[in-house]
Order: structure tokens, then C-alpha cells, then sequence
């Protein structure tokens, strides 16, 4: 709890939502010092009285959601409904239109997704698909960026981008009844996106101040270097925000032009899933989506970081009362899986419970079409590094020699 609370300060922005949430509930500017300072005193004893307090047969409320007649002992068959089959079809200008039926809730998501992300960026323009996903709906040709808000959100769903990794997605949700109307938003921002040059700007502060905000997170921080040094000159050594010489440089034209070089037939995949009429919206989706330009696919071929011809170790000293520690190796492509940062894996029970050495212990990985990173993180004090990279590395040997447990692979596969 320490740890988290005071992590949340050590950014501007943590600290203005700390004292702004004080103030609002408490009416006490000091409260999260006094929160902390009570948090500090608590003991054993403290913890079972409030149990036996309130934990208590009388205090007890149970809720138990059930498959309807489950409870008179009936058969239900729990797939009905939920498998049917996908409809694939490709459009003449290349797209890939994936329909399926699914009407257990009157609820559809529509997806299209076009290969870009870090691949399609250098060190130059790094950040330009994360620029293009936060630009996208402020307007089209045709619309307003109130107007494509208003309709979603007035009828109660809603639309939004995102930039991956090696993807760019624009996600729309709605009620079965508004598919046509979403659909047809859908598709003038992908076709008409004006890009508005106020807008663009705007968006750049923002994407600039969360880079700065980046700097302020040891594990941000560290996890960059380890991709810049572990990737080199391949694209996967950037991160979706790009730096600030790179959003420095983009604008209206660059916008404009990934855009148009990405957002085409041959490049995409849409996706319509829900409670919706698959003849109709094809019918729809062909009228609509046809327009879009054909273009070229991108990433015929993906390139493969250089391996590593030996082994890397970067000390980077902060001003930070705490010490983080990542180790990172090669990865696997998108296929690859990660067995290794649940709660109860063998990196938090050792280091974490029974040696007491970090506040924190994990695994993560970044992944893509191109083979990835796959590395472990932790946090310490400073004085228990040197532990906490004796005990690391020894995990770290023994997966590599053993591989995983059947356990821990059990683990891994009902985690995901």
C-alpha cells in the first residue's frame, strides 16, 4: 500500500489528483499523509478485531448468480447460442470483413484493424500511428468531432483508437438496433479523417507531457533502455509515444499521409460481432467499406532484430529512493506465451515472500509480428540490489535449465 500511494507521487499529475481527492472527500489536504500514518501503526492485533468485528454471520449478504434452472438440477446447454459460425469475406479492394452472430445480449463491437504500429515508424517519426489514434475522431470531412461523439454516446455506445504495436484500431460499440448508423460512422473516419491542424497540436502537448510523465516511472524508464539496447536500429526499439524530437516534428502532412498509406483495403481487417443480421450488414458494409481505397499490404516480409552477440549491462543512476532491476532477453513472435508474472509464480515467492527483498517481482513481454522481449522486473531498495540480481539471476538459470512446472504451466493456461 505504501509503495503504491507514494509511487502515485512522484509525478505532477499524481500529486494534483491526490490533493484534488483529499479535498473532495475529506476535506483534508494532509488525509493520504494521515491515511499512510494510521496504515503504519496497524498490527496483527488491530486486523482480528476488525474481523471478528464485522466478518460475522449477521453482517453476511450472499449473492449467487446461476445459469437459469440450474438451481432445480436441469440440463442447460451453456454453448447454445455462443458457437456459430464466422463469416469471412474479402472485398474487391482487399479488405477482410469477418462477420459473426452472437444474440445472448442485443449488444455489437465492431473492429477494423490495420497493420502499422512500430513497424511502420523510424526514429524519426516515432509515435506518428499514437498520434494518428488520438487525432482520428476530432472531425472528418463530413462531421464534426462533437457530432461523431454525440451520435455514439446518444445512443448509448461508444467509439474510440488505439495504436499497438504493430496495429492501428479503430473499436465502436453499439445496440443491436444502432449497427447501421454506427457502421456508417465507422467508415467516414476511416475514409474522410481531417486530421485538423488545432487538433493535432493540441494532441501533441498531450502525447509530449506523457513521454515527460514516462520519465517520472522507474520501470518505464528502464524497460526503454532495455528495448533500445536489446533492438538496436529495429523499430520494436521504440515505444508507441515516440520521443520528443520525434512528435516534435509531425503535424497536419505526416498525419495525412500514414493515414492514407495504411488505412487501405489490402492493409486491413473489419470485424462485426453481436446481434446483428450477417446478410444486412454485408450488404452494408460492402456499400460503405468498398470506397475504401485498395492501397498495398504492408509488412510482406518482417524483419528480425540482429541477435545479441553478448551480453549487456546498463547502470543508470536516478534520484529515486528506489532501485529497479529488469532483465530482458530475446523473445518469441505472437504466438509466443508468458508463464512467469502471475502473483504465485516462483519469482514472487522467493524473492518477494520469502526473502523479503522486493517491494514488487514480475515477468511481462512485448510481442509482434516480429520476435519480441521477454524480461523479468523487480523493485528494491538500493542497498538489497545486489541480492535481489544474485536471487534473480538464479530464478532466471533454473527456467532456463528446468522449464516451467506442470503446475506453473497449469497456472499460466487458466491465468490467460
Amino acid at each position: 500500500c505504501l509503495v503504491d500511494m507514494l509511487g502515485e507521487l512522484t509525478s505532477m499529475r499524481g500529486q494534483a489528483n491526490d490533493l484534488a481527492m483529499n479535498w473532495m472527500l475529506a476535506r483534508n489536504l494532509d488525509f493520504t499523509r494521515d491515511y499512510l500514518t494510521a496504515i503504519h501503526d496497524v498490527d496483527a492485533e488491530a486486523v482480528r478485531s476488525v474481523v471478528q468485528r464485522y466478518l460475522t454471520d449477521a453482517n453476511l449478504t450472499s449473492v449467487s448468480l446461476n445459469p437459469k434452472g440450474s438451481l432445480a438440477k436441469q440440463t442447460i446447454d451453456h454453448e447454445k447460442g455462443a458457437e456459430t459460425i464466422t463469416q469471412k469475406i474479402q472485398l474487391d479492394n482487399g479488405l477482410t470483413v469477418l462477420l459473426q452472430e452472437d444474440h445472448r445480449v442485443p449488444l455489437v463491437a465492431i473492429r477494423a484493424c490495420f497493420l502499422s504500429g512500430l513497424l511502420a515508424e523510424d526514429k524519426t517519426n516515432t509515435g506518428l500511428t499514437q498520434l494518428g489514434s488520438r487525432c482520428i475522431l476530432k472531425g472528418t470531412t463530413n462531421r464534426t468531432a462533437s457530432e461523431i461523439a454525440h451520435a455514439m454516446e446518444g445512443a448509448g455506445g461508444s467509439i474510440g483508437a488505439s495504436a499497438g504495436n504493430n496495429t492501428f484500431t479503430l473499436s465502436a460499440n453499439c445496440l443491436d438496433e444502432d449497427v447501421p448508423m454506427a457502421l456508417d460512422i465507422v467508415s467516414d473516419v476511416l475514409l474522410h479523417p481531417s486530421f485538423p491542424e488545432a487538433e493535432v497540436e493540441r494532441e501533441k502537448v498531450v502525447q509530449v507531457a506523457g513521454i515527460k510523465s514516462e520519465s517520472d516511472h522507474l520501470i518505464s524508464v528502464a524497460v526503454r533502455r532495455l528495448r533500445q539496447e536489446l533492438f538496436l536500429d529495429h523499430p520494436y526499439a521504440n515505444v508507441r509515444n515516440g520521443t520528443e524530437a520525434s512528435v516534435s516534428q509531425l503535424g497536419h502532412a505526416e498525419a495525412c499521409t500514414f493515414h492514407q498509406r495504411y488505412t487501405v483495403g489490402q492493409n486491413g481487417v473489419l470485424s462485426v460481432y453481436g446481434a446483428v443480421d450477417s446478410k444486412s450488414v454485408e450488404a452494408q458494409v460492402r456499400k460503405l467499406f468498398d470506397l475504401l481505397p485498395a492501397g498495398e499490404r504492408a509488412f510482406e516480409t518482417v524483419p528480425s532484430p540482429e541477435p545479441l552477440t553478448v551480453s549487456k549491462v546498463l547502470d543508470l543512476a536516478t534520484d529515486k529512493q528506489q532501485a529497479v532491476l529488469v532483465t530482458g532477453y530475446p523473445g518469441a513472435a505472437i504466438d509466443s506465451e508468458e508463464a512467469c508474472g502471475d502473483m504465485s509464480s516462483r519469482l514472487f515467492m522467493r524473492i518477494r515472500e520469502e526473502m523479503g527483498l522486493a517491494y514488487y517481482v514480475s515477468a511481462s513481454q512485448m510481442f509482434g509480428l516480429a520476435p519480441g522481449v521477454f524480461y523479468f522486473y523487480c523493485g528494491t531498495d538500493p542497498e538489497k540490489l545486489d541480492d535481489v540480481q544474485i536471487a534473480l539471476a538464479d530464478e532466471v538459470s533454473k527456467l532456463a535449465a528446468d522449464g516451467l512446472t506442470p503446475e506453473e504451466l497449469g497456472r499460466a493456461k487458466q491465468t490467460l
